[in-house]
């Protein structure tokens, strides 16, 4: 089982993130790479809300590859082109992850691999079976 950690030496999380999270040993691992608001028949979709929600679900389905939920998530690195883009991220993560609370880091970049891609993310995962 995961181990979520906020010491008390380190500013409390400012959103729905803890800042340590302990793998056990024996754990297996999933490092997925970036992925974006594409669907599986190659549609983007309009907006970052639309796309943010579509990354979530290829992370999902990614997981799932491999017998893992999203529950194993331990990282997650989200990429944004727009720092305006953040006041809805939490609404979405909360909605796949429920009360877990991986680690998480936002970035705001300039572009992403194509210009009609507004956000990108990869996570880390590990599950002890």
């Amino acid at each position: 089982m995961l181990k979520t950690h906020n010491p008390p030496t380190i500013a409390p999380p400012g959103g729905a993130y803890n800042h340590v999270v302990e793998v056990p040993p024996g754990a297996r691992w999933a490092l997925l790479a970036g992925q974006v608001g594409i669907t599986v028949d190659g549609v983007v979709p309009e907006g970052f809300d639309a796309q943010h929600e579509q990354v979530w679900k290829n992370c999902i389905a990614g997981l799932a590859h491999v017998g893992m939920l999203a529950r194993d998530i331990v990282r997650i690195t989200l990429y944004g082109t727009e720092a305006e883009f953040i006041k809805n991220v939490a609404s979405v993560r909360i909605k796949h992850l429920g009360d877990h609370r991986p680690g998480s880091t936002w970035l705001v970049v300039k572009a992403l691999a194509r210009p009609n891609l507004l956000c990108e993310m990869d996570i880390i995962a590990a599950k002890v079976d």
